[in-house]
């Protein structure tokens, strides 16, 4: 599948999708971060008598029941934001005019 816009500038895209755009590439870049900084995430953690872990591989740090609540959240956020980013960005450019679309399942009507 490929997408071929030739003449789309970033600085033309509405600043709501460009909004959306940050928004998604910000939380995932700021979750690796914080996942590889602190050695794991909330998903892969446990709680256990009252304390909070989180943990990859096996491997768990003991955190603040804040910081694992807002992990846990930033975590499952990541798919919504990236699931709006990716339909936005289809609509947008399924209605772009000057987009030329190579095999594209949505092809536009004008």
């Amino acid at each position: 599948m490929r997408v071929s816009v030739p003449n789309l500038k970033w600085r033309e895209v509405p600043i709501w999708i460009r909004a959306i755009s940050y928004m998604a590439i910000l939380n995932f870049v700021s979750f690796v971060a914080i996942t590889l900084i602190y050695g794991g995430d909330a998903f892969y953690g446990k709680i256990e008598a009252g304390h909070y872990f989180i943990g990859h591989h096996l491997r768990y740090t003991e955190v603040s029941r804040r910081f694992f609540e807002f992990n846990r959240i930033q975590g499952s956020s990541i798919s919504f934001t990236h699931t709006l980013a990716i339909a936005v960005w289809i609509w947008y450019l399924s209605r772009h005019k000057d987009a030329v679309f190579h095999g594209w399942p949505f092809r536009p009507t004008s």
